[in-house]
């Protein structure tokens, strides 16, 4: 979800020895940031890597490569509204295939309420366990790993047409 420019992702995968076979999705609005996912995944050989110039935000936007085995959510849950956030979690279960992966991330800026604790009861009852959760004392995020434990097809379904999310400017 909202690739960037890959640079999270792309890399790691050409550094693991199967890598180059990793058939993986990477979505993102901006066409200059995915045509540079696009050019990176060629100079590093990952031929199994697709980038689509589309709104991650929609469940139309992964037709076609759920479910998977991990999806990242990397730097989405800060930039929603907590509805968004919500919504989104509840769909990941349709997105995954069993014992599936979610990596998340959210940071915290204030000194109010940690935001991340939120997500982690999220997951928890879309039918997720915690497998880590990281929040370093001297930093301003945190990262998330759930592990799919009910069965998947919760949610709109796979390849479905529903909004997940709009970012807020």
């Amino acid at each position: 979800m909202c690739a960037g420019a890959g640079r999270d992702v792309l890399p790691v995968l050409a550094g693991h020895p199967a890598g180059a076979t990793v058939r993986a999705l990477l979505v993102e609005l901006d066409p200059t940031l995915s045509d540079r996912a696009r050019e990176t995944a060629v100079r590093l050989d990952l031929t199994a890597v697709s980038v689509r110039t589309a709104d991650a935000g929609t469940m139309d936007s992964y037709r076609g490569f759920v479910p998977a085995h991990v999806l990242l959510a990397c730097g989405v849950f800060g930039n929603v509204t907590v509805k968004d956030a919500e919504r989104t979690i509840a769909a990941v279960p349709s997105m995954l295939t069993d014992g599936g992966i979610v990596i998340w991330t959210r940071g915290q800026f204030d000194d109010g309420p940690d935001p991340s604790l939120h997500l982690r009861s999220c997951f928890e009852k879309a039918g997720f366990t915690e497998v880590s959760f990281i929040r370093p004392t001297d930093a301003h995020f945190r990262v998330g790993v759930h592990r799919l434990s009910s069965p998947p097809g919760a949610g709109p379904a796979p390849g479905g047409t529903g909004r997940l999310f709009t970012f807020v400017r």
